[in-house]
């Protein structure tokens, strides 16, 4: 029986070892199960959550994730609130959130072929807050490697048109960022020039007034030098 599919999301990870070098790595997560945190509790151990590919557009490698290996490879002596924040945390990452609950967070994939799922912890703060006082690695799925050549062109077909659409918004976020700054520059520069024109305009209205005066005054001190002859 297929897995009906409640939402698919497609984002760039970065690799977690410098022997990775700079490679950009795509990981796509199919889910069958729309909230870990309820569904956890509603499962049985083997049943499928949601599903992770990874590629680097050379190598392609691939997971299922089960109920029962959510609470694998955890090391931490935790409580069930930290547990149920830890859930919420795996869940962002695999949606490609990079800040969950105002925490900053990471997935990457490390040289044995694993996600890496990191936590931000912060200091003097309590509960949940105090068990992450650093960066703490609080979970890691293992992938397996696809050798399957007719399994590795469908997922080259399924996720090149998206590996596009992810480098185009990509691209026009750095281009809008450009557009924006070229932005600032430019009314920079209009709000100089309008302070310039606008302090010429200033000298113009000043002299203009001072001549208007004068010639006043001129016409005042002849008319008193017409009154006076007329006396």
């Amino acid at each position: 029986m297929t897995e009906k599919v409640y939402s698919t999301k497609l984002f760039v990870i970065e690799p977690a070892d410098v022997t990775l070098g700079s490679r950009k790595f795509y990981c796509q997560t199919i889910w069958y199960k729309p909230k870990i945190l309820t569904d956890t509790e509603n499962l049985l151990p083997a049943d499928v959550i949601c599903e992770v590919k990874l590629t680097d557009c050379t190598d392609y490698w691939g997971a299922k994730v089960t109920n029962s290996q959510l609470m694998e490879n955890t090391t931490l002596n935790i409580s069930k609130d930290f547990n149920n924040k830890r859930l919420g945390v795996i869940q962002g990452l695999l949606n490609g959130q990079r800040q969950v609950d105002n925490r900053p967070c990471r997935l990457s994939v490390n040289s044995q072929n694993e996600l890496v799922f990191t936590v931000e912890g912060r200091e003097n703060s309590s509960n949940y807050d105090e068990q992450l006082v650093a960066v703490v690695d609080i979970w890691k799925l293992q992938l397996h490697s696809v050798r399957d050549q007719s399994l590795q062109n469908m997922w080259r077909e399924l996720l090149s048109n998206a590996i596009e659409q992810i480098n185009s918004a990509e691209k026009l976020n750095t281009e809008t960022a450009k557009m924006l700054k070229g932005k600032r520059k430019f009314s920079t520069k209009e709000i100089d020039r309008m302070n310039v024109t606008k302090s010429i305009l200033d000298k113009n209205l000043i002299i203009k007034f001072s001549v208007v005066l004068n010639s006043k005054k001129q016409k005042i001190r002849k008319l008193k030098r017409l009154l006076e002859r007329q006396e």
